[in-house]
C-alpha cells in the first residue's frame, strides 16, 4: 500500500478485542493568523492589556513547544515577543497568543508610529508579516485647566470633551468623574466623547475654589487613559451684609481727662465677607442731640474688615445742655453697593461727672473730667 506524502498512519492494537485501529493525523506545521494591531505609547504592554491578539493553531497540538522569532529592520526582535496567557495543553490545537512588549520596553509615537516586521514560526512554511501601529492616549479637546463660576448660580454646567489621540482610529471615549473637592458635583448627560459636569449652587464664602478630577479612556482599552484636573474658581457676588462685633466682652469704661479733645471710648470690628467693591460699607452713629456734636466714628467707611473707633470730644459737650446719665446710641454699618444690607447694634453711654482730683500716674498728676461707660446691648 502506498502511504500518501505528509500523512502517517498510526497502527495500534486494541487488546480487549484483538482488533487493529488505523488513526490518521495530519502533520502540517503550525499556522499563525494575525491582523494589523494597535499599541498605546508609553505603556508597558503585556498579555493583560495587549490589543494584538493573534491565533496559533496546529492539528498536532503541542503548541507550547512552538518557537517564534521576530525579524525586522527597526530592532523589533528586541522590542516585541509573543506570549500565551497560560501555557497551552498538549491537546490544544487552537489557542490565542498575544504580541507584547519585552520587559522595560515602551513605544513612542514621535519616534516610530508604525512597525513592520515578520514572525518566523518554527515548522511553518512561510514567514508571517505583522504591522503594529502606535497611538497616543485620548486628548482633551477644550484644553482649559481653570474655570470660573459665579456663586449662588443654579446648576452651572461644564461640557468636557476628549478625542482619540494621534494615530488611533476613530473610537468611542469614556470620560469619568474620578473625584472632586466639592462633593456636591453631579454628572449630567454623556454621549460619545463628551461628558457634562453639573455644579449646584455654591456659596463662595464657604468654598471659594475646588478641583475636579477626570479620566478619559478608550472604551475598548480602559488602561489607555488621560487624567485631567480642572480648577474651578468661584467668583463673588454681593450677597452678605456687613456685621458689627463689639471688641469688648459686654461693656467698657473709660475716663476722660481734663482738657482732652479726643478720646476713644470704645471700638468695634465690622466685617463683610464679600470681595472688593462688594465688601464696601459705611458707618454711622445715632445719638441724642446733646451728644451728637461730641460723638464721632472713625473711619466712617471701610472695606472687608475694619476696626472702627467711637470717639468723644469733651470740648464739644455743652454742659448746660447736657444731662448727666445714660444715653441710647445705635451704631449702623450699611453696604455701599446694596442698601438692603445693613447691620446695627444698640448701645448706651453713661457719663459720670466727677470733680477734678489728682491721681498719680507714672509720677504725673492728671485730672479726670468725667467717666464714660459704654455698653453694647447685643451681648447683654
Amino acid at each position: 500500500m502506498k502511504i500518501p506524502r505528509l500523512v502517517f498512519f498510526l497502527l495500534y492494537a486494541h487488546f480487549s478485542t484483538g482488533t487493529v485501529v488505523l488513526d490518521a493525523r495530519a502533520t502540517e506545521g503550525p499556522v499563525l493568523r494575525v491582523e494589523d494591531c494597535y499599541m498605546l505609547e508609553k505603556v508597558a504592554i503585556n498579555v493583560t492589556n495587549s490589543q494584538c491578539d493573534f491565533i496559533i493553531s496546529s492539528t498536532d497540538g503541542h503548541l507550547g513547544s512552538v518557537m517564534f522569532t521576530i525579524e525586522g529592520d527597526s530592532d523589533e526582535e528586541n522590542i516585541f515577543e509573543l506570549q500565551y496567557i497560560s501555557p497551552p495543553r498538549t491537546s490544544d490545537t487552537v489557542v490565542p497568543i498575544y504580541l507584547v512588549l519585552k520587559q522595560n520596553q515602551v513605544l513612542s509615537y514621535e519616534t516610530t508610529n508604525k512597525f513592520n516586521f515578520n514572525v518566523n514560526v518554527a515548522g511553518a512554511s512561510e514567514k508571517v508579516p505583522v504591522a503594529v501601529y502606535v497611538y497616543k492616549p485620548p486628548a482633551w479637546t477644550d484644553g482649559l485647566s481653570i474655570e470660573q463660576i459665579e456663586e449662588e448660580q443654579e446648576n452651572t454646567i461644564f461640557t468636557i470633551s476628549a478625542a482619540p489621540g494621534d494615530g488611533h482610529p476613530l473610537s468611542d471615549i469614556t470620560i469619568e468623574l474620578i473625584d472632586s473637592t466639592f462633593q456636591q458635583i453631579e454628572v449630567g448627560q454623556w454621549n460619545r466623547n463628551t461628558l457634562e459636569i453639573i455644579v449646584p449652587k455654591i456659596d463662595r464664602e464657604q468654598q471659594s475654589s475646588f478641583e475636579i478630577y477626570l479620566e478619559a479612556s478608550y472604551s475598548e482599552h480602559p488602561r489607555a487613559s488621560a487624567v485631567r484636573t480642572i480648577g474651578v474658581l468661584v467668583t463673588d457676588v454681593d450677597d452678605n451684609p456687613p456685621t458689627i462685633q463689639f471688641n469688648h466682652n459686654k461693656s467698657v469704661e473709660v475716663t476722660v481727662p481734663l482738657n482732652a479733645t479726643s478720646v476713644v471710648v470704645t471700638n468695634v470690628k465690622i466685617s463683610d465677607p464679600d470681595l472688593g467693591l462688594h465688601s464696601e460699607f459705611s458707618v454711622s452713629l445715632k445719638s441724642p442731640d446733646s451728644l451728637r456734636p461730641a460723638l464721632t466714628v472713625s473711619p466712617a467707611t471701610g472695606v472687608g474688615n475694619e476696626t472702627i473707633d467711637i470717639i468723644i470730644d469733651p470740648t464739644k459737650l455743652v454742659e448746660d445742655d447736657l444731662t448727666w446719665g445714660t444715653f441710647a446710641l445705635e451704631l449702623h454699618a450699611k453696604s455701599v453697593n446694596n442698601e438692603n444690607f445693613e447691620d446695627s447694634v444698640p448701645m448706651t453711654v453713661t457719663l459720670y461727672k466727677e470733680q477734678s482730683s489728682g491721681s498719680a500716674s507714672l509720677g504725673t498728676t492728671s485730672a479726670v473730667l468725667f467717666t464714660a461707660l459704654v455698653q453694647c446691648w447685643r451681648y447683654l
